[in-house]
């Protein structure tokens, strides 16, 4: 029962899930296509002291793949848009994790909070004029 509540809001692994792979509360690999007809994937590197990411992007659903390549645990958190998101839980070093969310045009905020040292804030711009990839 624990887990299930869990799992609604995303706190729980399933269980068909390979190691290290976090879903979302609506247990969606990825979030429903936007008007482009596309999900966007990001690749993340989390490094001891840095978030990698490129400088931005263009509105619509996203799913952000997450990798720890530090030698520390670390959490991901996005903020933006006036909303939180966050990974549940910790990546642990040379794990991967997913975070979706749906981007508006803005400036967003991506954090790891872990222990020290602590990680540099990347922040990066959603707007209409990022070029595709």
């Amino acid at each position: 029962m624990i887990c299930g509540l869990a799992l609604a809001i995303g706190a729980c692994k399933r269980p068909e899930q390979p190691a290290g792979e976090v879903t979302t509360a609506e247990g969606n690999a990825t979030p429903a296509a936007g008007p482009s007809g596309r999900v966007r994937f990001v690749d993340v590197a989390l490094t001891d002291h840095a978030i990698e990411i490129d400088g931005s992007l263009p509105p619509g659903p996203v799913v952000f793949r997450i990798r720890n390549a530090s030698k520390r645990p670390r959490g991901l958190v996005l903020e933006g848009d006036g909303k939180t998101s966050r990974v549940p839980g910790l990546i642990q070093p040379g794990e991967l994790a997913q975070l979706e969310s749906i981007l508006q045009p803005g400036l967003y905020t991506l954090a790891s909070p872990g222990p020290e040292p602590s990680v540099v804030p990347q922040q990066f711009l959603v707007t209409e004029r990022a070029r595709l990839p």
